[in-house]
């Protein structure tokens, strides 16, 4: 294995990091209240089920994303077939992103999403709702990589 193939696996995680990340921030922004204060202060259990689906939702979308656009390194490496998996990447990884937060603003309109997480720490509500998150993930990823 040569240092290049190396290298540029190297970047493909620190991409899926970068879109991992920016997933979670975009998540703190859509809720309705603040995430850091309801698990840090209040510890609320059904807030932290639904933040390990997203934990999970976005892993499984990250992991797809590169396993479906990287590049394969069983054949002769080619600087245009990586630049071009970088690409997609970055412009499914985003679409991912948007449709998977989406998902979640929709299913928060749809159920009482605030009151019974935040008001009442309704953990049942949590779980579905983690459910949902990583079969999103599962959907948006299949859907979205797997052309």
């Amino acid at each position: 294995m040569s240092l290049y193939i190396i290298l540029f696996g190297m970047s493909y995680v620190l991409l899926a990091v970068g879109l991992f990340f920016l997933n979670l921030y975009l998540f703190e922004k859509i809720t309705p209240f603040d995430v850091r204060n309801e698990i840090f202060k209040t510890q609320k259990k059904a807030l932290g089920y639904i933040i390990r689906g997203q934990l999970l939702g976005q892993g499984i979308m990250m992991g797809m994303l590169i396993y479906f656009l990287g590049v394969a390194y069983d054949y002769v490496f080619s600087l245009d077939k990586y630049i071009t998996s970088l690409v997609d990447i970055i412009v499914f990884g985003l679409t991912g992103i948007v449709l998977f937060q989406l998902s979640l603003y929709i299913f928060s309109k749809v159920m009482p999403f605030e009151k019974e997480i935040i008001t009442e720490n309704n953990e049942s509500l949590g779980i579905i709702i983690e459910g949902f998150l990583i079969a999103m993930a599962i959907i948006i990823s299949v859907s979205l990589y797997s052309y």
